[in-house]
């Protein structure tokens, strides 16, 4: 796409996502011994992936097109394979324990390649019915009852975000346009703040619930209780998303082009947080606010050094596989012409 047809709010939208998405992996360490940060890390979680999930689902519309499935192959389940093996021997280093390589338990960040693939399919199937969004409600919700679907092969968190990827799917680019005027923008501001602010004082969030990796029963809840907690989050994460995105610019911004290649950031930012915050770590404590501006500060360099371009060069076979086997693709057929 050139530079002037380019969409650059969802550019800037992945970016800020990203964004928080590391930070929330590297202040992690340090939410049991600060409340701010515990808070600030539960305000995070109620929006930065689902959001980023959305995003995902709305550029799923051409999910029925020739190929796309063996597409999806390529782009997602090969690295998902790849940084699977480099994670768990990197784990290796970290922890000096026997190497745990199992491609049916997604280590740490790797779950959400996975759940990306089956989003995709669980799109082509639901959308045959009437009414979609509501049946993924409805089996996100019961999906929380089932002991076996837990971290394996990231299942419940594939049924559990599945309504923020299918919601992503059915909107249309109006739908984000009547997120600009300026009252909702107003609004959207202050929920937010409201939100941090209820997290803060009242401390009542249960951060697993916002991860969505454990069936009800891990909670101690059964029965509808469960039913009534998962659909109250469903309802703060939509709002909380909707809020974000009535936030993000439109216009082409110093990060903009960084939105481009936050799959790059995403796979590889792990790398740096396990080692500089948990092998090595650069901080002890975050007791003051230089200490959470040293956080950001490695935060920001990890998002501009995993996209520039030598890096990219470096990593391209590893990240994007596909664009590497549509380029040979390419060069077959243009040598067949010849």
């Amino acid at each position: 796409m050139n530079e002037k047809s380019r969409d650059y709010y969802f550019d800037n939208a992945k970016f800020i996502l990203i964004f928080f998405v590391v930070l929330g992996h590297c202040i992690r360490p340090f939410t049991s011994s600060n409340d701010i940060l515990y808070s600030f890390y539960g305000w995070i979680y109620f929006f930065h992936m689902p959001a980023f999930i959305l995003i995902s689902g709305y550029f799923a519309k051409n999910f029925k097109k020739k190929g796309h499935y063996k597409k999806l192959v390529i782009k997602l389940l090969v690295p998902y394979v790849l940084f699977e093996i480099f994670y768990s021997w990197f784990a290796i280093f970290l922890t000096d324990k026997k190497l745990d390589l199992s491609f049916s338990t997604p280590y740490w960040l790797m779950w959400f390649l996975l759940s990306l693939f089956f989003w995709h399919i669980l799109l082509w199937v639901i959308t045959n019915f009437r009414h979609p969004f509501i049946l993924a409600i409805l089996i996100a919700v019961l999906a929380g009852y089932f002991d076996d679907f837990s971290k394996e092969y990231s299942l419940l968190r594939t049924f559990t975000f599945f309504p923020f990827f299918l919601a992503g799917y059915l909107l249309t680019k109006q739908h984000f346009n009547y997120l600009k005027s300026l009252p909702i923008k107003i609004t959207s501001v202050c929920f937010l703040i409201g939100l941090f602010v209820y997290i803060h004082v009242f401390h009542n969030i249960s951060l697993r619930w916002l991860w969505s990796s454990r069936p009800y029963s891990y909670y101690g809840f059964d029965g509808l209780e469960a039913a009534y907690v998962r659909l109250f989050y469903f309802l703060v994460m939509f709002i909380a998303c909707t809020a974000f995105f009535s936030l993000v610019t439109i216009k082409k911004t110093f990060f903009s082009h960084l939105g481009i290649y936050t799959l790059y950031t995403y796979l590889l930012h792990g790398f740096f947080v396990r080692m500089f915050l948990y092998k090595q770590p650069i901080l002890e404590e975050v007791d003051s606010l230089s200490d959470f501006a040293i956080i950001v500060l490695f935060v920001a360099t990890l998002c501009v050094l995993t996209t520039l371009p030598y890096v990219r060069k470096l990593t391209f076979v590893l990240v994007e596989p596909y664009s590497l086997w549509a380029k040979l693709k390419e060069i077959r057929k243009q040598k067949r012409r010849h």
